[in-house]
């Protein structure tokens, strides 16, 4: 029987990237994390003033590093006991490795599309608040079940108001289509990379 097409190139991309010797991609791994928290400290510890958009990098590099962390932790091995049937069974854990990898995934794009693809500074402050102005937006969105969240969304409000006005402010703005700047405004878009092509 032959194998289909995508069956067959799943085995040889697994084959390709299988990894032989586990424990030495760990430690590789957890150098490389070591090093990330080390340059953060730094950072951390030089106490630098800061603008709200270029705050946002320590957030996202502390995310990546517990994505880091947490991966080298599941590929060690997770163990599952049964008391009923008297045994410890250690198995690998993929599928929440793949949760994890996902959401650092989503962390290394959003660091990338707000602080590495921009050539400016007021390219990376324009998208951090059209990230933040989405966000936020969404966040307006949940029905207000208690006190704590109605007054949040008080505050959501004032700085949505206020980050719309620094949005349409902005020359980067009129980069987009005129239905596009409605579509930003209106509604928020932190995909602005879909109009940027």
């Amino acid at each position: 029987m032959e194998l289909p097409y995508r069956i067959y190139k799943a085995i040889e991309l697994s084959e390709k990237f299988k990894v032989v010797d586990i424990e030495k991609e760990i430690e590789s791994i957890s150098k490389i994390i070591d090093s990330l928290i080390t340059v953060q400290q730094s950072v951390v510890d030089a106490k630098p003033k800061l603008d709200d958009w270029k705050s946002y990098l320590d957030s996202l590099t502390t995310k990546f590093i517990l994505h880091s962390s947490s991966i080298v932790t599941l590929a060690k091995g997770t163990y599952i006991k049964s008391e009923f049937l008297k045994k410890e069974i250690k198995l690998l854990d993929t599928p929440t490795m793949l949760v994890i990898i996902r959401a650092q995934l989503e962390c290394f794009l959003m660091f990338h599309f707000i602080y590495v693809d921009p050539k400016t500074d007021q390219e990376k402050e324009f998208r951090y608040w059209n990230w933040k102005y989405d966000n936020l937006k969404m966040r307006s969105k949940i029905s207000p079940r208690t006190i704590e969240i109605k007054n949040q969304q008080k505050a959501d409000n004032i700085e949505i108001a206020q980050l719309k006005t620094k949005i349409s402010e902005s020359p980067f703005l009129m980069r987009f289509t005129k239905d596009q700047r409605k579509n930003i405004l209106n509604k928020g878009n932190s995909n602005l990379h879909i109009f940027l092509g």
